[in-house]
């Protein structure tokens, strides 16, 4: 049928932390072939930021931390 992924305005955090749960969400919902959370992350980080990226975990952490 399809996916529907939502953020609801969360108070203090960066924009930037949604798109992760977007597009591991979306991904885990239009795909029959189970992957962990672990290989979801890292396809978003290589997709979106390049293969050359350093610590991004880490920076995604500080990002959450925010609110």
């Amino acid at each position: 049928m399809g996916v529907i992924i939502a953020g609801w305005a969360d108070a203090g955090l960066n924009p930037e932390t949604f798109w992760l749960g977007y597009a591991a969400g979306a991904a885990a919902g239009w795909n029959r072939k189970p992957a962990s959370a672990q290989d979801l992350t890292t396809r978003f980080y290589n997709s979106f930021y390049g293969k050359n990226t350093v610590n991004i975990d880490k920076v995604y952490q500080l990002l959450s931390t925010q609110a």
